[in-house]
């Protein structure tokens, strides 16, 4: 896990700050002995390419792989509606609901260890966060092939998603709600998708999902969950196409014990941002997995531009350095962009003159966070 603390050796002289290409900055990943780098995992070609010749979705398990699920046979989800005087303090309002009481996914014991808060950069936009005596997990992508795409950076062991909660599901496309990985979570795990997608995941065999939209809240234990804008297709397959699943993309704000912490999934500018803050931390995407950024997206200096709108104490950059087409990666363009966004998204941090602490994590590691102090 690196920390980066105004080490950068970037020109920033006000007005006269100018941002660094992507090619000028070195690669503080690359390994100088080895032309191999970090893509020695993708020995073998085969991959899940197959499952392209048909009009199945790509991103599904292979048909082969297990048996079905077992359809799932309630609607309701985990999330009961309480009386105010059950919400933990919480006002009743609409779009308050609070996890049942009883229904605890891992013994006491566990949750009385867990430290608030604390966070796990799985790579791409999965991140594990410990809050409020609750474990989230926003947009697992777990497995080595993520449909057509190859991972680059280490498979997540076991641990990283062991006890979780709830997961978080920002938007509907293949590299954040992945249906292979949400598999390997179970059936039965607590999901809170966009309002529309749940009678999709339920025909796929999850038993426990809950709908969400802008400005709803749920509340599991002491965990509020909100749910925010973002801009980005929520179609399965892409913007362009108007057929199958489909449902508005979601960010999400987490609050417990006077943290808040803001988990963007995938999403360009918006003015709302503004209305979030300031949050103690934010999970901001700065790339993606291919050489360019379609619409809908924050490009590292955008994602500066949003640190500033939410008065982020400190900002993890993610999004970035996880998946690759397999073949395009080797091209230097590629392996430059692999590694350079975060350091790019830093640079320009710094040249707005944003009090905002950068934690350049690599996937698969610990966030190291920063003492809190209050907002002044």
């Amino acid at each position: 896990m690196h920390t980066l603390q105004g080490n950068l050796a970037a020109d920033c002289f006000g007005a006269d700050c100018r941002a660094r290409s992507l090619d000028s900055v070195k690669d503080p990943l690359r390994e100088s002995k080895s032309r191999k780098g970090p893509f020695t995992a993708l020995k073998s070609r085969k991959g899940p390419f197959t499952a392209l010749k048909s009009l199945k979705d790509p991103f599904t398990a292979p048909s082969s792989a297990t048996e079905p699920l077992t359809t799932p046979t309630s609607r309701k989800g985990p999330f009961t509606d309480y009386p105010a005087k059950r919400c933990r303090g919480l006002v009743a309002q609409q779009g308050v609901r609070c996890h049942s009481a009883e229904r605890s996914r891992r013994p006491r014991a566990i949750l009385d260890t867990v430290q608030t808060p604390a966070l796990h950069f799985l790579g791409h936009a999965t991140t594990r966060v410990e809050l409020g005596g609750r474990v989230a997990l926003t947009d697992p992508v777990l497995t080595q092939w993520i449909g057509p795409l190859a991972r680059v950076a280490p498979k997540p062991d076991v641990g990283a998603w062991t006890g979780v909660d709830v997961v978080l599901i920002s938007h509907l496309h293949g590299d954040h709600l992945h249906l292979p990985s949400l598999k390997l979570l179970g059936a039965g795990m607590p999901i809170v998708v966009p309002r529309g997608a749940g009678s999709w995941l339920a025909k796929h065999g999850f038993t426990a999902v809950e709908e969400i939209s802008p400005g709803e809240t749920i509340v599991d234990g002491d965990l509020a969950i909100t749910a925010t804008e973002a801009v980005h297709s929520g179609h399965r397959w892409g913007p362009r196409l108007t057929h199958g699943p489909q449902s508005p993309a979601l960010g999400h704000l987490l609050e417990a014990d006077g943290y808040r912490i803001y988990s963007a999934g995938d999403t360009d500018l918006f003015p709302g941002m503004a209305a979030l803050g300031p949050v103690d931390v934010a999970l901001l995407p700065v790339w993606g997995w291919g050489p360019n950024l379609g619409p809908g997206h924050l490009t590292p200096e955008r994602a500066a531009e949003a640190a500033a709108l939410l008065q982020a104490r400190a900002a993890v950059p993610v999004h970035w350095g996880t998946l690759a087409v397999p073949g395009l990666h080797r091209t230097a363009k590629m392996r430059r962009l692999l590694v350079e966004p975060p350091r790019t998204f830093a640079h320009h941090v710094r040249c707005a003159g944003l009090s905002t602490e950068v934690l350049h994590t690599r996937p698969g590691s610990d966030v190291l966070l920063p003492a809190r102090r209050e907002h002044g």
